[in-house]
């Protein structure tokens, strides 16, 4: 089967100081499954927006090293049924946690190079038939983040994830490659302490 995808990622980004920021965002994904391939197979809830909704902080403690830390809620897709005839696309709510420290190692002007590296942890969840153990998740990779003359931020972020979070029916384990582009603008300012829209 095929899935089409759309994803729409808003967020707030408020810096109090130079070395202190708050942030929010919110997301909706909308999936939607192809029938199956398999006659032997029928898919049903095959269609799925998701919700996810993230409040967080980032601490800039040395001039190269952040601690970026934050909570999330996000309906996840879970598959039951995967060894019978009829398979439904799941989807719960999960919320977790995450920790990302964020290097910089190289400083051009305006355009910054860094790594980072993260955790999260998964707190269990449940449906009406099964239940979804703890779980916990990795990345890491590689940034590239310009300021523009204007005070426009342009972030690039390649790297790999990799997340386990078995059920009480299935092994999950899921791991990838990611590539995220982040555009800010800056809505208010005082004071060094701004405003600022990622698109």
């Amino acid at each position: 089967f095929f899935i089409n995808f759309q994803h729409v990622p808003r967020g707030w980004q408020q810096r109090w100081s130079r070395r202190f920021l708050s942030f929010t965002d919110f997301s909706v994904r909308n999936l939607d499954f192809e029938p199956s391939t398999n006659p032997a197979k029928t898919l049903t809830n095959t269609n799925q927006t998701l919700f996810g909704l993230s409040v967080g902080a980032q601490s800039q403690l040395t001039q190269k090293f952040s601690l970026r830390y934050a909570t999330r809620w996000a309906q996840e897709l879970f598959l039951h049924g995967v060894d019978t005839t009829t398979i439904s696309v799941d989807s719960v709510a999960v919320p977790q946690l995450e920790v990302q420290a964020k290097w910089e190692w190289a400083h051009r002007d305006a355009t910054t190079d860094g790594v980072f590296a993260g955790a999260n942890y998964f707190f269990a969840a449940s449906t009406d038939t099964y239940a979804v153990h703890a779980g916990t998740g990795f990345t890491g990779g590689v940034y590239l983040r310009h300021l523009t003359k204007s005070d426009r931020e342009l972030e690039l972020s390649l790297g790999y994830f990799q997340r386990n979070q078995n059920t009480s029916i299935l092994q999950f384990n899921e791991n990838g490659v990611f590539g995220e582009l982040t555009y800010s603008l800056p809505l208010f300012e005082d004071d060094g302490a701004n405003l600022r829209s990622n698109q």
